[in-house]
């Protein structure tokens, strides 16, 4: 995702080894370690030696990664942080839901309601919720996760959020796919995404099906129905092969949905025709 989409920035300063750093750094919370590039680590001074390799990151899964654990200081806190860093890069730093929670600044955002809705519509714009069977295509889910990151969505996995302790599972559910943009099921196995799929029938939340063509009825032939009876869901069949093409295509499809519904909803109530206007005018 471009820089610029990140809804969060913070002001803060890294403290390496021989070399202090001020610089402006956008927060993607759907990663715990925030990443930083290999450039900018040499600039503050650290070594390779200085780093500890890791063989896997989450939620990103990325191999040969190391991580640099960074001094940094933001809103007058000074703590450590621990950074991922590997190959191929697009940011030189990016921070994570891990720093939010050591400058624990999320509080100041909250009462700034107009600043949350903000988040919320941004939110809605970039994130993607991904549902499907985590024991069997849990790497399927992930492919598909970076593959989002292509088309500049953030994808959601509820099992990478932690819980809010008021809340049932299916209430996490409800929170993050009203949060999404649109909802990308891979439907080849039966699990507990089958109840999750009918919770966005019931929230009218565009859901694109992936489902493998060999595997007749996908999860269960009790929703099989549902391309066909909601107009907001629809299937795409692929071969092993092609699942990331298929990826592409439910996609492009969702954000015809989306963009359709935006459309009838906008001529349907007359009143936002005005603030339309408006925001045409603002440019």
């Amino acid at each position: 995702m471009d820089r610029e989409n990140y809804p969060l920035k913070y002001n803060i300063k890294l403290m390496g080894p021989s070399k202090s750093l001020n610089i402006t750094a956008p927060v993607d919370t759907n990663i715990k370690v925030g990443t930083i590039s290999f450039s900018l680590l040499k600039l503050l001074g650290y070594r390779k030696e200085d780093l500890h390799r890791v063989s896997r990151i989450e939620p990103e899964r990325i191999s040969l990664a190391y991580i640099a654990t960074i001094k940094v200081i933001s809103k007058r806190k000074k703590f450590n942080s621990d950074f991922a860093t590997y190959a191929g890069l697009k940011q030189p730093l990016v921070l994570g839901s891990d720093f939010l929670r050591k400058v624990d600044n999320l509080v100041c955002y909250l009462k700034d309601f107009s600043h949350l809705y903000m988040m919320i519509r941004q939110s809605k714009r970039k994130c993607v919720l991904i549902i499907g069977d985590y024991k069997k295509k849990l790497d399927a889910l992930y492919i598909i996760k970076g593959r989002l990151r292509l088309f500049g969505y953030e994808g959601i996995l509820l099992k990478d959020y932690q819980d809010i302790e008021e809340q049932s599972i299916e209430e996490k559910m409800n929170l993050l796919g009203n949060l999404a943009k649109f909802v990308v099921c891979e439907n080849s196995y039966p699990s507990g995404h089958i109840d999750e799929l009918n919770i966005c029938t019931r929230n009218r939340l565009v859901t694109i099906i992936l489902q493998q063509k060999n595997i007749k009825g996908g999860a269960t032939w009790l929703q099989a129905c549902y391309p066909i009876d909601f107009s907001f869901v629809k299937r795409v069949f692929y071969e092993p092969s092609s699942f990331v093409s298929a990826i592409d295509k439910a996609v492009k499809i969702a954000e015809s949905i989306v963009i359709r519904r935006k459309e009838a909803l906008n001529r349907e109530y007359k009143y936002r025709e005005e603030w339309l206007k408006e925001l045409s005018k603002k440019g």
